[in-house]
C-alpha cells in the first residue's frame, strides 16, 4: 500500500468515528461538507487500490451465455478461498460480463472482491450471506448496469463505488449490510423494495435520474440523519431532509436518526409510505397540518416508534394498513377524529393504532382533547380519571426527581434500553440515568420501568419502608439496574435481582 493512500485511509476512519460521534449536534450543511470529503477520499483510495492482476482461474466456475460471453461463480468444494479475490475479465477469450447468481452466496473467507469492468450484470443473491465481505470495488470504466435483488444481502459491506453507468438496484441488494457512505451515481433509474434497509449510512443523495424507489429502500438505517434529491428530479423531493414524491402527497421515508422529538406531517400528505417512521426511536410526538388530507397509513409505517405517547388521527383517514403502529409500547392515548374507521382499545385492527391504548375516543365521543403533558422539566403524563402516570422523559437530566403527584410509572417509563440501543450507532441524545427520586405518592411501578438502566446507582424514596413494600412492581421493573437499595425516609430496603 502506498503510504499517500495509507494516510489518506486513516483520515477516513479517523473523520468517520468523529462524524458518527458528534454528526447529531451538527447542520446538515457540516454533514453534507463532511460527507463530500470522506467520498472524494474513498474515491481516490480505491482507484489506487485495484489489483493489477485477477485471481487465478482454479478458483471459479464459467458458464457460456448466449451472446458469447461468460458469467462467473466461484468453484465449489475446495477446501480454502483467497480472502481478496479479483474476477478475471476474459475466460477461453471471451469476456465475463456477468456474476452468476448466488455465484458465490454464503463463502465465509472472501472479504474483499474487485470486479472487473466487462460486467454487466451482478446476478440475484450473487454474494448473499457472505458474511465476510467489506469491500466490493468495481474496476475504472466499469459497464455494470444492473445489480440484482438481493445481491449483496447480508454482507459486512462497509464501502463500495456504484458505477456510473449503472441504472438498477433490485429488491434487498444490500439489506442488512454496514454501508456507511453510499453515493448513488447519475443515471441511476430504479431502487428496489429494502434495497438499503437495515444499513447505517449517514445521508442520502438521490440523483436527478431516479424514476422509482420501492417500499422500505431506506427503512432502518440506523445513522441516517438527512435525505436530499436533486433538484431536476421529476419524481420525489425533499423537505428538510425528508423523503416525498414530488407533488408532495406521498411520504416515503423519514430519516430515523433525525434529532427532532416532534414531527409534522404536511398537510398535502394523502399517504405515509410502508416502514417510512420505521424504528423512528427520536420521536415521541407526530402532529397533523391543519387541513390534514391523510387518507392512508401504509403498513408498518410507525412500528417501533418506540416513544410516541399519544396520536391524533385526522378526520380524513380511511385506511390504517396491517402493523401500522405494531410495538409502539407507549401508544396510551388516541384520538380519533375520522367516520371511516373505529379504533377500539387492545384491538389489532387499524394497524394495531388502539393496541396499547389506555384512552381511546372516537368522533361520536365530542371534542376530546388529549390528556397527556409535558412539563417544564420534561416529564411526560397521562391523566386518567384519579391516576397520573408517568409514560417518559424527554430531558438530559441524569438525576431525576420524579413529581410529586405521580402515581402510577407506566410499563419500561424510564427504561435505558434505548440510550444502550442508539449508542450502538453513534446516537447518543437519550439521558442515562444515574439516580432517581421516587414520590410517596407512587402506588404502581410498571415491568422494566427502569429496565437497562445500567447507571442507576442510588434509589431514592420519599415514603417510608412499609410504603415502599406495598407498592405494586412489574416484573423486571430493575433489571439491570446497578443499585442494591433503596433509601427510604426512615430506612433502606435491599433489592432483589
Amino acid at each position: 500500500m502506498k503510504k499517500r493512500s495509507l494516510f489518506k485511509f486513516l483520515a477516513l476512519i479517523l473523520t468517520l468515528c468523529v462524524s458518527l460521534s458528534i454528526f447529531t449536534a451538527c447542520s446538515d450543511e457540516f454533514v453534507s461538507n463532511v460527507l463530500d470529503v470522506l467520498e472524494s477520499v474513498v474515491g481516490e483510495f480505491l482507484e489506487e487500490e485495484y489489483p493489477a492482476e485477477p485471481t487465478e482461474e482454479s478458483y471459479f466456475d464459467f458458464k457460456l451465455l448466449e451472446d458469447g460471453t461468460y458469467s462467473i461463480s466461484l468453484k465449489g468444494g475446495l477446501t480454502s478461498y483467497p480472502e481478496v479475490i479479483t474476477l478475471p475479465g476474459e475466460h477461453s477469450g471471451a469476456l465475463v460480463t456477468a456474476i452468476e447468481a448466488e455465484g458465490f452466496k454464503g463463502n465465509k473467507s472472501i472479504k474483499k472482491v474487485f470486479v472487473t469492468k466487462n460486467v454487466k450484470v451482478v446476478g440475484e443473491g450473487a454474494f448473499s450471506g457472505c458474511s465476510l465481505i467489506e469491500r466490493v470495488q468495481f474496476e475504472k470504466e466499469s459497464v455494470l448496469e444492473e445489480i440484482k435483488a438481493e445481491a449483496f444481502s447480508g454482507c459486512a459491506l462497509s464501502f463500495i463505488n456504484l458505477p456510473s453507468g449503472l441504472k438498477s438496484i433490485g429488491n434487498k441488494a444490500f439489506y442488512e449490510c454496514s454501508l456507511k457512505l453510499l453515493t448513488l451515481p447519475d443515471g441511476l433509474l430504479t431502487i428496489g423494495e429494502y434495497a438499503f434497509s437495515g444499513n447505517t449510512i449517514l445521508t442520502l443523495s438521490i440523483p436527478a435520474s431516479v424514476t422509482e424507489i420501492g417500499e422500505g429502500a431506506f427503512s432502518l438505517i440506523y445513522a441516517l440523519s438527512s435525505i436530499s434529491v436533486k433538484e431536476e428530479n421529476a419524481n420525489y423531493k425533499a423537505i428538510d431532509g425528508v423523503l416525498y414524491s414530488k407533488d408532495g402527497k406521498t411520504l416515503i421515508q423519514y430519516p430515523i436518526a433525525k434529532t427532532a422529538k416532534s414531527f409534522t406531517v404536511p398537510a398535502g400528505v394523502e399517504v405515509i409510505g410502508a416502514k417510512a417512521f420505521y424504528n423512528a426511536i427520536m420521536l415521541n410526538e407526530i402532529k397533523f397540518e391543519q387541513g390534514s388530507t391523510l387518507t392512508t397509513v401504509k403498513a408498518n409505517a410507525f412500528e417501533n416508534c418506540a416513544l410516541i405517547v399519544s396520536l391524533e388521527i385526522p378526520a380524513t383517514v380511511t385506511t390504517i394498513e396491517s402493523n401500522a403502529f405494531l410495538s409502539c409500547f407507549k401508544l396510551v392515548e388516541v384520538i380519533n377524529r375520522s367516520s371511516s374507521i373505529t379504533v377500539e382499545k387492545g384491538a389489532e385492527e387499524n394497524g394495531r393504532v388502539g393496541y396499547y391504548a389506555l384512552k381511546v375516543a372516537n368522533p361520536e365521543d365530542g371534542n376530546v382533547t388529549s390528556a397527556v403533558a409535558t412539563d417544564a422539566n420534561g416529564f411526560i403524563t397521562l391523566t386518567d380519571e384519579e391516576a397520573i402516570i408517568l409514560l417518559g422523559y424527554s430531558g438530559s437530566n441524569a438525576d431525576l426527581v420524579l413529581p410529586t403527584n405521580v402515581t402510577h410509572i407506566y410499563e419500561g417509563a424510564l427504561n435505558g434500553y434505548l440510550s444502550s440501543y442508539s449508542a450502538n450507532y453513534g446516537i447518543e441524545i437519550f439521558a442515562t440515568l444515574n439516580s432517581v427520586t421516587i414520590p410517596e405518592s407512587v402506588v404502581y411501578i410498571g415491568s422494566k420501568a427502569f429496565s437497562k438502566c445500567e447507571s442507576l446507582n442510588a434509589i431514592t424514596y420519599s415514603g417510608t419502608v412499609a410504603q415502599w413494600e406495598a407498592i405494586e412492581k412489574g416484573a423486571d421493573w430493575n433489571e439491570s439496574v446497578p443499585a442494591t437499595k433503596v433509601v427510604c425516609s426512615d430506612g433502606e430496603v435491599v433489592l432483589s435481582k
